[in-house]
């Protein structure tokens, strides 16, 4: 039964370890604002996205595997996600009344 739980404790610390870095929320939640506007003036082109996605790696500092890592971590759970896009959507809303006010 202990080498149970030490082969199972093994495995989580390994799973744990592999998730790999990722984006905090706030840089999340703008990186992927930018991302949503990006997309709506140049619509889901593939190659116009892969090309908006380098930018704004480059604008945040993150790699591709960076961005990829914290999708994925959002993506364990609803509510993380549910979260996320209330926040984005929040953040679009406040650069929406910023622009309005110039």
């Amino acid at each position: 039964m202990r080498r149970a739980l030490l082969i199972a404790a093994a495995f989580a610390a390994l799973f744990a370890c592999s998730e790999g870095e990722t984006m905090d929320e706030g840089t999340f939640v703008t990186f992927y604002a930018d991302l949503a506007l990006m997309q709506d003036t140049i619509g889901y082109n593939v190659e116009a996205t892969d090309s908006a996605l380098e930018i704004l790696y480059e604008r945040y500092d993150v790699t591709p595997e960076t961005y990829r890592n914290t999708v994925e971590k959002y993506n364990r759970t609803q509510e993380a996600w549910r979260k996320f896009f209330d926040k984005t959507l929040a953040e679009l809303e406040r650069r929406r009344e910023e622009a309005i006010e110039r």
